[in-house]
């Protein structure tokens, strides 16, 4: 798996020897987890239109016979509410689970599936992701994932770890000591929060103490001082993953989507559901173009005074230059998306949930054509001359891709009839014939069974007190 060639040797060595990142010569095609999730037909009504997360009991299959209890919610905000608009109800969903090792290659018992519309998207935020990973942040392990319910295909999602404890122990040990802030715009948990100007946020407090937090702002504040709380080598290279995949849902844009953990009162940037990676932003003069430091629509002071450090500046751009160079080096993306898509191709095809799915839909993932919707490699290699460009002093546009404005500068309500329309895979029919299955399948054979043990209970009942009575009246 992509993910297991970098992980070993990344953390330790790669920024301190300058180990290439072209680690393997074939690139293996990953993993994908297929479940199956059997959920009431009342519950999954409730579950896709809902607005509050409720939690519904369901039971889990996985591929290979292992199976197990889950509770599951619906998650995230935009995501959600365009997933809901469409007929096919494309929504994203947390699994919550007793044990941290029943998720198959995750390993954490609360497990996110982002429901990304789009095949261009899926496959790019799991390359975000690996980005981060690559190049030693601590990032929550990913793998693809094909959702059943009720045994009816529905669609190819992106598991991802929660960052809760199971993802301390792996990164940093037990860490009781320590504590996690996970950047959030929803207040309505029962939760710990605290507030920050600085990353323009609040913060749910998962665990631990909140002194070092204070001390933390403080320093930013005073504009000195800082660098005493914070791991500057982890940060500037969270900060380059940003630049190079577009920057989008992070401190500097959406103000969420990312943690703080503080490690031993050294803070390190964690990042969290990259949705809009590699998707290019669109710049004032109307063209979709990446920039090194971020998009000038949102200006962070943060971000600035960091980068008031000449060295820092100078080793944040050395990182993007490495990223580009050796990660987006076109012969490996080449090897890569070749990966994935022969990895995920038979999933996509049994993939009714997602919009502009088609049967060529891998010819299009590796198409070099600009104006395709689902062309991933194009746009990559078009990043990589954009950033190097940058950082040699010249100022280029990667693309122009009328697929992704058409996406970006649509309303969504009138967005999702026409790509539903043109999606020939796409079957709007989806949850009702969910709900047929677990009402002509699976349900009625577990009420039969439940039926059996009932009747013999009340037989025997009857047998009981039929005796009493004899007795008595003897």
């Amino acid at each position: 798996m992509f993910n297991r060639c970098f992980a070993a040797v990344l953390a330790a060595l790669l920024l301190l020897t300058g180990l290439p990142l072209l680690a393997c010569a074939e690139e293996t095609p990953p993993e994908i987890v297929e479940i199956d999730i059997g959920i009431a037909p009342g519950d999954y009504d409730r579950l896709i239109a809902d607005q509050q997360k409720h939690t519904y009991r369901v039971s889990v299959e996985f591929a290979g016979g292992a199976s197990g209890g889950a509770q599951i919610n619906s998650r995230g905000y935009s995501s959600r509410i365009l997933g809901q608009r469409f007929q096919a109800k494309r929504i994203p969903f947390e699994l919550n689970f007793a044990r941290d090792d029943r998720f198959p290659l995750l390993a954490n018992k609360k497990i996110k599936l982002i429901n990304s519309l789009f095949p261009y998207r899926l496959f790019a935020e799991y390359l975000g992701l690996e980005l981060f990973s690559a190049f030693g942040v601590p990032t929550p392990a990913h793998a693809f994932t094909f959702v059943k319910f009720n045994g009816v295909d529905t669609g190819l999602y992106l598991a991802v770890e929660d960052l809760d404890r199971g993802f301390l122990r792996k990164h940093y040990g037990s860490a009781e000591t320590c504590a996690l802030y996970k950047a959030t715009a929803d207040s309505g948990k029962n939760a710990e929060y605290v507030n920050s100007s600085w990353f323009g946020q609040m913060f749910q407090k998962v665990k631990g103490p909140s002194e070092n937090f204070t001390l933390l702002q403080q320093a930013l504040d005073r504009g000195e001082g800082y660098e005493a709380y914070i791991n500057t080598d982890e940060w500037l290279r969270y900060f380059a993953c940003l630049a190079v995949t577009g920057g989008e849902g992070s401190v500097f844009t959406e103000k969420n989507n990312f943690a703080l953990y503080d490690n031993n009162g050294r803070f390190e940037l964690i990042p969290w559901d990259i949705s809009e990676a590699f998707a290019g932003q669109p710049s004032p003069n109307g063209i979709d173009r990446f920039y090194l430091q971020k998009d000038t629509r949102f200006p962070s002071a943060l971000f600035d005074l960091i980068m008031a450090n000449p060295e820092n500046r100078e080793t944040y751009h050395g990182y993007i230059r490495q990223a580009a160079e050796e990660f987006l080096q076109p012969e490996r993306i080449d090897a890569v998306l070749a990966a994935l898509a022969e990895a995920a191709a038979p999933y996509l095809k049994r993939d009714h949930s997602m919009l502009l799915n088609t049967e060529d839909v891998t010819a299009r993932l590796l198409s070099d054509a600009p104006d395709s919707y689902a062309c991933l490699k194009w746009a990559l290699h078009g990043i990589r001359e954009n950033l190097l460009a940058q950082l040699d002093g010249k100022e280029t546009v990667f693309f122009e891709n009328t697929a992704l404005r058409r996406i970006y500068t649509a309303n969504f309500t009138t967005l999702i009839e026409p790509f539903e329309a043109e999606s020939p895979l796409y079957d709007p029919k989806l949850p009702d014939k969910i709900r047929a299955a677990y009402n002509g399948g699976g349900g009625e054979k577990k009420t039969t069974a439940l039926l059996i043990p009932l009747i013999g209970c009340a037989a025997a009942i009857c047998v009981v007190f039929a005796v009493k009575k004899k007795r008595a009246a003897e």
